[in-house]
């Protein structure tokens, strides 16, 4: 099996946990936190890795809520870094109806902050990610082709995680949490159907390690177990947090456009 070329490094972002993936001669983020979180990037590369900021040759936007693409699009804006994405992405706040939930969503994370009592950092930022590179499923990361990428929607449609092989190392990005030792579903899951897919289909990889963007690393273990495990849980009840994420979760097109077409699908059955 081919060596580990490169280090994980973590940087606990206002929402998110951030990794960046450094090489010898580059640097992967993997997803970009908030707009807030810039700032803490670029500090962690220049004073702990003694690296500028611009040796991030690519930033993925594992989906767009604002935790994960808002700091990816302003690491563009400041230092030019470009962003890979899935194709479907911008579809989820486009519109008038889009525009509100990206709204709610912000307050939604302002929410949670809140409730862990941090205060309150800037996160608002565009709902537009624009990615410079297009990713679909079993594709490799551009110039980090070691990195593969698999499309796991169901948290959105556009839900991506990234997967090294030599490393048996899985980025889950929002595909699954593990707060306090407890693994749980993201939060929301509209698409259970899809979502049930996209776990059979990383129960196949060989995986030791899953970073996840919220909770602690998991290390060891029956990795398939933790994804048959989210599977059953599809069928459990739904927990009040995730019933409120639920109800206030419903302007992105993609969302209602699903509950008409399901209305149909009733009606004409």
């Amino acid at each position: 099996m081919k060596k580990k070329s490169f280090t994980i490094h973590t940087i606990h972002g206002y929402i998110s946990t951030i990794f960046l993936a450094e090489y010898p001669d580059k640097i992967l983020l993997l997803d970009g936190g908030t707009i807030s979180d810039t700032q803490r990037i670029k500090k962690f590369c220049e004073t702990k890795l003694h690296r500028p900021v611009t040796e991030i040759r690519l930033c993925v936007a594992t989906h767009i809520h604002p935790d994960h693409a808002g700091g990816a699009i302003e690491m563009r804006k400041l230092f030019g870094i470009p962003i890979a994405a899935h194709p479907l992405i911008d579809q989820w706040y486009r519109g008038i109806s889009g525009f509100i939930q990206h709204k709610i969503d912000c307050a939604l994370a302002h929410y949670v902050r809140a409730a862990d009592r941090i205060s309150f950092q800037r996160i608002l930022s565009s709902r537009h990610v624009g990615a410079f590179h297009i990713l679909q499923d079993g594709d490799r990361l551009p110039g980090f082709d070691d990195w593969q990428v698999f499309h796991v929607p169901g948290h959105t449609l556009h839900d991506l995680v990234l997967y090294n092989r030599s490393a048996r190392l899985l980025y889950a990005g929002d595909c699954l949490i593990n707060k306090n030792g407890k693994i749980n579903l993201p939060i929301p899951v509209f698409f259970h159907g899809t979502m049930r897919h996209s776990y059979e289909k990383l129960v196949s990889l060989d995986i030791e390690t899953i970073l996840p963007a919220h909770g602690d690393a998991i290390t060891g273990g029956n990795i398939p177990e933790i994804f048959n495990r989210l599977i059953e849980m599809l069928g459990e009840p739904k927990n009040d947090m995730s019933r409120m994420a639920h109800s206030v979760s419903i302007f992105a097109p993609p969302v209602w456009k699903a509950y008409i077409r399901k209305l149909k699908q009733g009606k004409e059955s």
